[in-house]
């Protein structure tokens, strides 16, 4: 949008209505971007609780070597 666009659409509605839709038009693609970066997010979070799943499973087996059969009635 150039400056003669903005400026006759503030001649003929009024300021705070250009203003208004201005606002609007910035908070969609607030919106927008802020979706892109949650999915991003749950994306990395899924990634991380299979890793830490993973990990808590080899170290259940690790204790379980080290014990040696030992320890399970324990």
């Amino acid at each position: 949008m150039d400056i003669q666009t903005l400026s006759q659409l503030i001649s003929s509605v009024g300021f705070p209505i250009v203003a208004c839709l201005i606002m609007w038009k910035a908070l969609q693609d607030s919106t927008a971007a802020h979706k892109e970066e949650m999915d991003a997010m749950r994306e990395s979070l899924n990634q991380n609780t299979v890793v830490l799943a993973e990990l808590k499973q080899m170290l259940q087996d690790l204790r379980d070597a080290v014990r040696g059969g030992a320890g399970k009635d324990e």
